[in-house]
């Protein structure tokens, strides 16, 4: 068995071993006209499809010039800065931006009522999910726990691999609806499992209800601070 300081040389000449067998005539980029991630030689970007969901413009042209400007992101045409403007006094930006996002056009007020009825449906997690995928491994990085998630919903989807249209929505819908919950689940402290029953009831109706800081009574002494700070979770 090898000790600790010869797996470190080991590893460290299998370091080497993969930098000298994966270099690459960098003539050849030019000789197969290569594309480099999604830009060209010139660092012009590459088109690779046509989208109305998003749009990303990260320059202007002037006298046939590019000239860089701040990003602006655009969602079914709408600008990303104006639909934060127009979401300021609501509390379903979140709900409505992924209407928007989903079906190409902001709700109606009646629309937006029964989308959100549908996602509250979509929301529970399945029994002992939030206890035996959540909870028992918890995870510093937000997007691990999304991750392994997603990944462990697939054994709860009696055909996870359809790809027909209405499936693919329901699977769509469902993420969605969970994704706040799962977030929310990740931050509760395991010693502290009764609060779940509060989080939930919070999160039955619509997202934006909830806390994303514990009230001082429910922190360990050590974490209490005078007065809770409230947060809203479905701001875009």
């Amino acid at each position: 068995m090898i000790n600790s300081d010869e797996m470190n040389d080991l590893v460290n000449k299998y370091v080497d071993f993969c930098a000298d067998a994966g270099q690459i005539d960098q003539r050849l980029y030019s000789q197969y006209d290569v594309k480099r991630g999604l830009r060209d030689s010139n660092g012009k970007g590459v088109l690779t499809g046509l989208t109305e969901i998003s749009d990303v413009n990260g320059f202007r042209i002037e006298n046939g010039e590019r000239i860089p400007i701040d990003g602006e992101l655009y969602y079914q045409g709408y600008s990303v800065r104006d639909l934060v403007r127009g979401f300021h006094d609501t509390k379903h930006g979140f709900e409505e931006t992924t209407f928007l996002l989903l079906f190409g056009e902001l709700p109606t007020e009646e629309q937006l009522q029964e989308f959100m009825h549908v996602i509250g449906q979509l929301r529970p997690l399945p029994e002992n999910f939030n206890r035996d995928v959540i909870m028992k491994a918890p995870s510093r990085n937000i997007m691990n726990v999304l991750q392994r998630c997603v990944l462990t919903l697939y054994s709860y989807d009696e055909n996870p691999d359809s790809i027909e249209v209405r499936h693919i929505l329901e699977q769509s819908l469902s993420l969605i609806a969970r994704f706040p919950v799962i977030a929310r689940i990740r931050s509760i402290p395991s010693w502290r499992p009764r609060f779940w029953t509060f989080v939930w009831c919070c999160m039955r109706s619509m997202v934006v209800v909830t806390t994303l800081h514990l009230p001082p009574m429910l922190l360990p002494p050590r974490e209490r601070t005078p007065t809770p700070r409230w947060l809203h979770l479905s701001a875009p």
